[in-house]
């Protein structure tokens, strides 16, 4: 039997496990086909665009997957000189997929598609709309019947869900209510996540079971929900808002404590209508980050993330009110798929940032279940230079004002507060009676004596032997042997702020620039003091806070 010759670019990779599993279950039933396809990483250049270009000519079908416009097909250009060169009639049929649904990638399939406008583009295009190995398995056996002939029958394109429960240790989407009654306890802390269908799809679920794992190996439940984010007219698909009512909401309140949120964009800026719908489920929503880059450009990098990912996964879903984290996971894409040619592209996990996130959700959900009366919180006031005249600097913000203000509506709500502050100024009289981070006026010995939180070897020694070996190190090379001298007395360090009931009022600890300038001047890494860490590790562990609030910033 004479093979199908398929040849496919994908503008996003993110399909191509399913066509190389649909090609496989094409092959194991007989089915003779070849493929040659690419993704865009791997038309970096000239010489690779012409080679791939050569043999989409020669292929009988050529899909061609875009994802903003003929931009996000390298070779675009070069494959419109050559077909200009080819007769009509010898040309391999040509579908040209709009995956992006954007304005330039319909123009594209529009002017270059074979059959666009025609039942037969329609069939094409809903099998690649929905996705899948199956879907794709069908598609290849309906190119083949329709080029070769045969017995072979397709099935018509078949719509997977729209969303459902995933989760590592079940082979099917499990009926969500046999799901509630099995894994989750309504004792325990119950985490939300939901993520991109197209991840269940593709199987790109590695950095999800992460995730799951995590959340579980902590003792708390979790709801995961694989979903398509926005309603699609002709789709006739549901959207978060079902996904919400359905899966986080119990009635009118919420299933969950808290949701984890990987999700790329603004999902109010991108859809207004859902401008209600976070405020409704009302819990926090903690954003795990993914990061475009693989792990080692990501983990060598000074800035991190980059630019574009700070755009799509921090600035944007900030917009939703979601709590930025950290990256979870980063994009690789290092194997090549060996019956298509296709670079892989796979989220994998990060796992010590994965069980960051996690801990910090957990947080969040614990603390909506801690009576009121009980919680504790510390407040920060922004501190630069540290001086007392900079305690609370703020852009367009009183800072004493609006901390007096909230201590006030705290204590209306039930918060332990010992002492209100009505008056303009005495909020700022009360911190400047007690220790600051001004080492201009007073000796160590009189500043230690004002402190009301103090830490001995009992506790700093320990929070420096948790820091990583290089960390630990650095900051011994800079400040000298744990405590070192910045703000000890008696071999105790101390810390500015006052402690009233429940809250902890603060100041910013010194970053360090001013108090070793030379330093500055010649090392761009300068580490943080051992004082400055161990504030922060005093009010986890001694203060036990809550939540920390940070007041004033830059402008």
């Amino acid at each position: 039997m004479q093979p199908l010759k398929l040849c496919y670019f994908s503008a996003t990779a993110t399909e191509i496990p399913s066509l190389s599993e649909g090609m496989r279950l094409c092959l194991d039933q007989g089915l003779p086909l070849t493929s040659h396809a690419r993704t865009q990483v791997q038309l970096f250049d000239r010489s690779r665009q012409q080679a791939f270009v050569r043999e989409l000519l020669r292929a009988e079908v050529v899909i061609i997957s875009l994802h903003g416009g003929k931009a996000s097909f390298p070779a675009f250009d070069l494959l419109q000189e050559e077909l200009a060169k080819v007769e009509t009639e010898q040309r391999p049929l040509i579908h040209i997929q709009p995956t992006s649904g954007d304005e330039d990638s319909i123009e594209a399939a529009r002017e270059f598609s074979t059959e666009f406008g025609s039942p037969a583009w329609d069939l094409i295009k809903h099998y690649l709309q929905y996705g899948g190995a199956q879907n794709f398995h069908q598609l290849l056996v309906h190119l083949y019947q329709r080029l070769h002939g045969g017995e072979w029958v397709a099935h018509p394109p078949r719509p997977l869900p729209d969303d459902g429960i995933y989760h590592p240790d079940i082979s099917r989407t499990p009926v969500f209510a046999d799901y509630l009654a099995q894994r989750v306890d309504p004792a325990k802390i119950t985490v939300g996540l939901w993520f991109y269908q197209t991840y269940w799809t593709n199987n790109n679920l590695a950095f999800v079971d992460s995730l799951i794992r995590s959340i579980e190996a902590h003792g708390a439940n979790v709801i995961p929900v694989f979903h398509l984010r926005y309603k699609d007219a002709e789709r006739g698909n549901r959207g978060a808002d079902d996904v919400v009512t359905d899966y986080f909401m119990d009635g009118d309140r919420p299933r969950i404590d808290v949701l984890i949120n990987p999700l790329m964009f603004s999902l109010t800026l991108a859809a207004p209508a859902f401008k209600p719908l976070l405020a409704t489920l009302g819990v926090p929503v903690i954003q795990a980050v993914t990061c475009s880059a693989p792990y080692a450009q990501w983990a060598e990098s000074v800035q991190g993330l980059p630019t574009m990912d700070v755009s799509y996964s921090a600035a944007q879903p900030e917009f939703d009110g979601a709590l930025i984290t950290v990256p979870v996971a980063t994009r690789e894409q290092e194997a090549i798929d060996p019956l298509t040619g296709a670079l892989l592209a796979k989220y994998m996990p990060i796992p010590e940032r994965v069980d960051k996130v996690v801990r910090l959700a957990l947080n969040w959900g614990r603390l909506g279940r801690i009576p009121v009366g009980e919680r504790k919180i510390a407040i920060i006031f922004h501190h630069y230079p540290p001086r007392n005249d900079r305690i609370g600097c703020a852009a367009g913000l009183d800072s004493f004002a609006s901390v007096s203000a909230l201590l006030t509506r705290m204590r209306e709500q039930g918060y332990r507060i010992e002492h209100e502050y009505p008056e303009k100024d005495e909020l700022a009289h009360t911190l400047l009676e007690k220790m600051t981070c001004d080492q201009r006026w007073l000796p160590m010995d009189q500043m230690a004596a004002r402190a009301e939180a103090k830490a001995g070897a009992e506790h700093y020694q320990g929070w420096h032997n948790e820091l990583p070996a290089p960390i630990r190190e650095k900051m011994v090379e800079d400040w000298g042997t744990m405590p070192g001298q910045l703000f000890v007395h008696e071999d105790r360090l101390h810390f500015a702020g006052l402690i009233n009931g429940n809250v902890f009022l603060t100041i910013q600890p010194p970053r360090g620039y001013l108090e070793q300038i030379d330093k500055v001047l010649h090392d761009l890494y300068l580490s943080p003091p051992h004082h400055y860490l161990a504030q922060y590790r005093w009010i986890r562990d001694v203060f036990q806070a809550d939540a920390v609030l940070h007041i004033g910033k830059h402008g």
